[in-house]
C-alpha cells in the first residue's frame, strides 16, 4: 500500500520538493532513463553545494544499485563531457561507493553487527519509535525526511545522516533496527553503503561519532526546516554527553497534521508471475534485480531472462515503490521475468555477480556462471580499515595504471 496523503497535508508536500527536487516516477526508470539523467548531470557545483539540501547532486544512486549505470561508465562520461579528474570531489564520491563494497566482499554478514565490537551505542530501543515513523516527531527536518522517505524512495546524503544520527545518538534506537527500516523504503537501498553508512553515523566501524545539531540544520538546510529552539539547539559539547548518557530525548511535540502511513512491505513483486521451473530457456543470459543494465553495457547476444531471489526478500523485504521502479526497469531489458525460490533451479546458467546475492541463503559459488566487468578502483590486496587507507591505495594504483 502506498502513503496516505490527506486534503490538510497539502502544504507539507508542497513543502517537500525543497528537500527532494525531481522524485523518481515511471518515468525514471529502465537504462534509458538512467543515461538520460547522467547525461544532464554536471558536476561542476558538485563539490560547492553538495552539502545543501538543494545543491547539486546526481541523483544517480538507484541506477547505481541496481547496476543499472556502472560507476565506470559515469566516470567515463563525466570525464569526456566535463574533464572530471581523479582529485575531484565527485570521483572521490565514487569511490566511497567502492570502498562500502570493498568492506563487504572482505567482511561478508558482519557489516549486519558492530565491526568494533566495544563500539556499541547505548540502545533503549529495540524497534523505531512509532512517533518517528509516523513523522511527528516535531521536528521538521526529521518529519520531512521520513515524508520524502516514503513518498519519493531518494533522501539526500546529508539529510540521511541527520536521521541517522537522531535515531542512534538522540532516540538511542539499535542502529541494525533503524539501518532495516530505512533500506526497505529506499529506491537506492544497498546493503552495504546503507548498513555501513549507519555504522560509520554509530561510531562501529571508527572513533568517532557523527552528531548534528540545529545551527548545522540552519546552514545546510531551507529556512522552513530549521529546529532552533528544539533539544537539538545546542553546542556539541552538550549534544555529545546526550549521546553518551543512557537517556533518550524524547518526542518535541505533538504537531499538527495526520500521522504518515508507512508504505506496507513485501517479499516478492506485487506483480505475479511464473516459477523459474516453468523457463525452458535453459541457455539464457540472467537479469536480476542489481545488474539490470550489464547486458547492454556489455553488448551481449544471447537470450536473456530476468530472475528475482525471493529466498534475499524473506529477510530484506521492499515497498511497492522500490518493487516497481526494479520490475519496470527489468521488463526494459527482458520480456520474461522469473520467481526463483532456491539458486540451485537456475543449472549453472550465466549472469553477472553482486555482492547482494551473497545474501540469498542458497547461494553457492558454482551454482551460477559468472561475468565480471571492471570496478572503478578496485583494491583486492588486503582489507582497508578505513576509507583514507582505501584512498591512499587507490591514489597508488592509480599512479601506474591508467583509468579509462
Amino acid at each position: 500500500m502506498g502513503i496516505v496523503v490527506h486534503a490538510n497535508n497539502a502544504k507539507r508536500e508542497s513543502n517537500m520538493s525543497l528537500l527532494s527536487g525531481n522524485s523518481f516516477n515511471s518515468a525514471s526508470v529502465g537504462r534509458k532513463a538512467a543515461l538520460r539523467a547522467l547525461s544532464q548531470f554536471n558536476p561542476t557545483d558538485y563539490k560547492r553545494t553538495r552539502n545543501f539540501l538543494d545543491g547539486n547532486v546526481s541523483k544517480l544512486s538507484p541506477y547505481i544499485t541496481h547496476g543499472i549505470l556502472s560507476l565506470r561508465e559515469i566516470w567515463s562520461l563525466l570525464k569526456s563531457k566535463y574533464g572530471l579528474r581523479e582529485k575531484d570531489k565527485f570521483f572521490n564520491e565514487l569511490v566511497w561507493r567502492d570502498y562500502f563494497l570493498h568492506v563487504w566482499k572482505w567482511k561478508g554478514s558482519e557489516i549486519f553487527f558492530p565491526l568494533i565490537h566495544d563500539r556499541e551505542p547505548i540502545i533503549c530501543e529495540s524497534s523505531v519509535p512509532k512517533d518517528i515513523v509516523a513523522g511527528k516527531t516535531g521536528l521538521r527536518v526529521i518529519d520531512e525526511t521520513v515524508y520524502q522517505l516514503y513518498n519519493t524512495g531518494y533522501v539526500h546524503n546529508h539529510a540521511r545522516m541527520w536521521i541517522a544520527s537522531y535515531l542512534i545518538h538522540f532516540r538511542k534506537v539499535d542502529w541494525k533496527i533503524a539501518a532495516n527500516w530505512f533500506y526497505s523504503h529506499l529506491l537506492d537501498g544497498d546493503l552495504g553503503s546503507n548498513h555501513l553508512s549507519w555504522q560509520w553515523v554509530a561510531g562501529t566501524s571508527r572513533t568517532g561519532i557523527y552528531l548534528f545539531n540545529a545551527e548545522n540544520v540552519a546552514k545546510f538546510a531551507p529556512h522552513k526546516f530549521n529546529i532552533k529552539n528544539s533539544q537539538l539547539d545546542k553546542t556539541y559539547e552538550e549534544l555529545h554527553e546526550i549521546a553518551l548518557s543512557p537517556d533518550p530525548i524524547g518526542q518535541e511535540s505533538i504537531g499538527k497534521g495526520e500521522n504518515l502511513i508507512e508504505p506496507q512491505l513485501f517479499t516478492s513483486p506485487t506483480e505475479i508471475f511464473p516459477d523459474i521451473s516453468e523457463s525452458l530457456e535453459n541457455d539464457a543470459f540472467i537479469i536480476h534485480p542489481w545488474n539490470i543494465g550489464f547486458y547492454e553495457r556489455n553488448n551481449l547476444k544471447q537470450k536473456k531472462i530476468g530472475v528475482i531471489f525471493t529466498e534475499f526478500h524473506q529477510k530484506h523485504p521492499w515497498n511497492k515503490k522500490r518493487w516497481d521502479f526494479v520490475v519496470n526497469s527489468m521488463k526494459e531489458t527482458c520480456s520474461n521475468i522469473y520467481l526463483c525460490s532456491n539458486m540451485l533451479h537456475l543449472k549453472s546458467r550465466v549472469t553477472s555477480f553482486d555482492q547482494h546475492l551473497t545474501e540469498v541463503p542458497s547461494f553457492k559459488k558454482g551454482c551460477l556462471t559468472f561475468l565480471s566487468e571492471p570496478i572503478i578502483s578496485e583494491v583486492s590486496e588486503k582489507y582497508c580499515k578505513s576509507f583514507s587507507s582505501y584512498w591512499r591505495a587507490v591514489e597508488k594504483k592509480l599512479r601506474t595504471t591508467k583509468l579509462d
